[in-house]
């Protein structure tokens, strides 16, 4: 029998389940390129650098439009 209470246990059970999902959202991120640090998703990397949003991209130059 468990000394503790019922609601301890069921928020510990809740926590983990999203911890779990939160490793489950970042390691797909990661193996779809993108980056999970920042969740920055692949098809969202920056257009000029192809880098995430962990750094500035003030010196970036957005590539000119193929016509």
């Amino acid at each position: 029998m468990s000394t503790q209470p019922e609601a301890a246990t069921s928020r510990r059970a809740l926590d983990a389940l999203i911890d779990w999902l939160i490793a489950e959202d970042e390691a797909e991120t990661e193996a779809t390129g993108g980056c999970p640090a920042c969740d920055t998703q692949a098809i969202e990397m920056c257009v000029a650098c192809g880098s995430c949003r962990c750094d500035r991209h003030d010196t970036c130059t957005r590539p000119a439009q193929e016509a």
